[in-house]
């Protein structure tokens, strides 16, 4: 049934996208083959979880932006944009794992994989390389889509000022902003479902359950995505405002 669903979805974004949705379909499978065969097996080698993460990230946008849309100012805009927000959100997710003091033993694949490594992993560093992990994808769909703006407002012949693309470009992007963070929300819900209807059944009170490991953790993997899709939006139509010009 697996193979089955993924012949269904490859064959759906084939049709439906075209040439896109092929570009799109082998920059996921570099993605994914750069997780497997870089990031693994050098996180259980014992290296960097956060530096790993974060340059690997850095490199999986750069991939997956130039193949689906080409060389041009729009996806450079768009990739750094998401490589601000990429720092950004690693310092905030650092901050907030440090000051949460969470130890990254939140579930029990945790602490088997502790024993199967013989504790050469920094589950702390996990943590965080799950989180900025978790929020690129979704970070390079609000990128796209802020200089994608940029873009068409450039190319049109009614001629704007910079503040004029700036400002209507952000309000596209504050429609985007909202429903992005509600999927993200629910995203994190729905994988954290069981851990949730154990929290609403239990009589321990609302303080002690939000300061458990295994509930703050989902918390603050949400908030810090959160934050880091909410930055990206104003970050990169800024640099897609500086970088793409009138009739490019």
């Amino acid at each position: 049934i697996i193979i089955i669903l993924a012949l269904v979805l490859f064959a759906l974004v084939i049709i439906l996208g075209g040439k896109q949705g092929v570009l799109s379909l082998l920059a996921l499978c570099g993605s994914f083959l750069a997780i497997i065969y870089i990031l693994f097996p050098g996180i259980i080698a014992g290296h960097n979880p956060v530096l790993i993460s974060g340059v690997l990230a850095v490199c999986i946008l750069f991939f997956i932006m130039y193949v689906t849309h080409g060389f041009n100012r729009m996806t450079t805009a768009a990739f750094l944009g998401c490589f601000v927000t990429i720092i950004i959100t690693i310092a905030l997710s650092y901050a907030a794992v440090i000051y949460a003091k969470l130890s990254g033993f939140s579930t029990d694949e945790s602490i088997y994989l502790n024993f199967n490594t013989r504790g050469t992993i920094d589950f702390q560093g996990l943590l965080l390389g799950a989180i900025i992990i978790g929020v690129i994808g979704i970070i390079d769909d609000i990128a796209i889509t802020q200089a994608s703006v940029v873009s068409e407002l450039r190319s049109l012949k009614e001629k704007m000022t910079t503040q004029e693309v700036f400002l209507r470009a952000m309000r596209v992007g504050r429609d985007h902003m909202g429903a992005v963070v509600n999927s993200l929300v629910l995203a994190y819900t729905g994988a954290a479902l069981p851990l949730m209807l154990l929290v609403s059944t239990s009589d321990i009170p609302i303080i002690e359950l939000l300061n458990q490991e295994p509930i703050a953790t989902e918390i603050v993997r949400t908030l810090v995505g959160s934050i880091g899709l909410v930055l990206a939006v104003p970050i990169t139509t800024i640099i897609s405002v500086i970088l793409i010009k009138r009739g490019m």
